[in-house]
């Protein structure tokens, strides 16, 4: 886990990670919580608990992926109800995050998703409402699309991209420096190359698939509605020579509107 000693920066998630990793210390303090921190506590083990039932991962594994550090017993000593509140409003939207994502065999879409969203709250100085209100904001003036809806076909690093351009911190300050400085921006892609191969390839098999059902209909239904997306994976069907999914681009309208 990632370590920090300095008890004024602990949060709602470094307290929990410290009582979870200790079950004598979780005993032990179970016994001194208050009954509305008691219950503030249990649900955010609860929260912690649907986590990794969904994504399949150890306690420990899914602490670390939301970045929560472990704490010293001295430091316990500062733990109040509020700090709970704020961790069980932090979880509550990882988890919406990750449910909107496809489902997959290997859950490695919703494993990115809970990884991609915990770094986006740390870039937001730990705040949900920049966060949400990030996630929710459209690409751009010509372009509707916002990161809610990428995550909903599975394009989580392109998702979070584009909500990192919204922060109002340091961090979001550089991404979009990055993001205007690029010679190629322009109208983004929101499906990566990358996908776009695999679906075309997962179209021309037979018998196998990378793609659950799930995932493979919300991509091709967004490449389908999305001009930009449609034009990219026409072109990596040309350079790649796979079939494109027939009836899924209408190329004559494209052309109209190109």
């Amino acid at each position: 886990m990632l370590q920090n000693d300095d008890p004024s920066a602990a949060t709602g998630l470094d307290y929990l990670a410290a009582l979870l990793i200790d079950e004598d210390e979780q005993e032990e303090w179970g016994r001194k919580l208050d009954p509305p921190t008691l219950r503030l506590y249990n649900e955010a083990v609860m929260k912690i608990g649907e986590l990794r039932a969904a994504v399949g991962w150890s306690e420990v594994t899914v602490l670390d992926e939301l970045r929560c550090r472990t704490r010293t017993k001295a430091q316990l000593n500062r733990l109040e109800a509020q700090h709970f509140t704020e961790c069980n409003l932090f979880l509550a939207w990882v988890s919406a995050v990750m449910k909107a994502a496809p489902e997959t065999e290997n859950l490695r879409v919703r494993r990115q998703a809970i990884s991609a969203a915990s770094k986006l709250y740390e870039s937001s100085n730990k705040d949900i409402g920049a966060c949400e209100e990030a996630m929710g904001a459209p690409v751009g003036e010509t372009d509707p699309v916002t990161p809610n809806q990428i995550v909903v076909f599975g394009e989580i690093d392109t998702a979070f991209l584009v909500a990192s351009w919204a922060l109002d911190t340091s961090h979001g300050e550089r991404a979009r420096k990055l993001r205007d400085a690029n010679p190629f921006n322009g109208s983004l892609v929101h499906v990566a190359t990358t996908t776009l191969d695999a679906l075309l390839a997962d179209t021309n098999l037979e018998d196998s698939s990378e793609f659950s059902t799930d995932h493979r209909e919300r991509l091709n239904k967004h490449i389908g509605g999305c001009d930009a997306c449609a034009r990219a994976y026409l072109a990596r069907s040309r350079l790649t020579g796979l079939a494109p999914l027939h009836g899924l681009v209408d190329e004559p309208k494209l052309r109209v509107n190109h």
